[in-house]
């Protein structure tokens, strides 16, 4: 599942969709610039 290639939109609308299920949703915390940058490559 990780490295999965989806496009901005779908991203949005997944996220859009779990935010109208009004349940706790869990989020990567980067602490700086690198981390993001691998947290974004496995896709998370």
């Amino acid at each position: 599942m990780h490295f999965t290639k989806r496009s901005s939109s779908e991203k949005r609308i997944e996220l859009k969709n779990k935010l109208k299920k009004q349940k706790i949703l869990k989020f990567p915390g980067a602490y700086n610039p690198l981390t993001a940058k691998l947290i974004t490559e496995i896709g998370f």
